[in-house]
This record gives C-alpha cells, structure tokens and sequence, in this order.
C-alpha cells in the first residue's frame, strides 16, 4: 500500500480512469502496464486494430479498455 492507503501492487489496484471518458468516449483505448501510472498508447474504433498499433510500438501487454456510453451514463 501506499501512503493514502491505496493498493499498488497486484490484480487488486484501483485505478482512476476517468479522465479517459470523455476524451475517448465509444472508442478502444490501449494503456501501458501500470508503471506507475497508466499511459494511453494509442486509440480507435476498432480493439484489434488498436491492438495491432499498440503490439506495433513495441508494447507486448497493452492494457485494452473500451469506454462504452453506458459506462459514461452510468457514471454522469
């Protein structure tokens, strides 16, 4: 844990992706592995091509994330 109390190692770490919503609103965002933070590497309309951009940069783990209207309704 870190010094707020916040898990920072392992499948258990909160992560605030907010930031990312509206942004990236109804598209496929690739991040870096958390080291410490999340970075966005790349994004599009389609996960495998977003994939295939971000394998492409050299990233062999791309963290993918779809930030789905629901997911902006549900949080708004």
């Amino acid at each position: 844990m870190d010094k707020n109390g916040n898990v920072t190692s392992g499948a258990e770490r909160q992560v605030d992706l907010s930031p990312l919503f509206h942004r990236y609103e109804n598209k496929w965002v690739a991040l870096t592995e958390y080291t410490p933070h999340y970075k966005v590497i790349c994004y599009g309309k389609d996960a495998a091509v977003v994939h295939g951009k971000a394998i492409k940069k050299g990233y062999k783990n791309p963290v993918m994330f779809k930030v789905s209207p629901d997911l902006l309704n549900a949080i708004f």
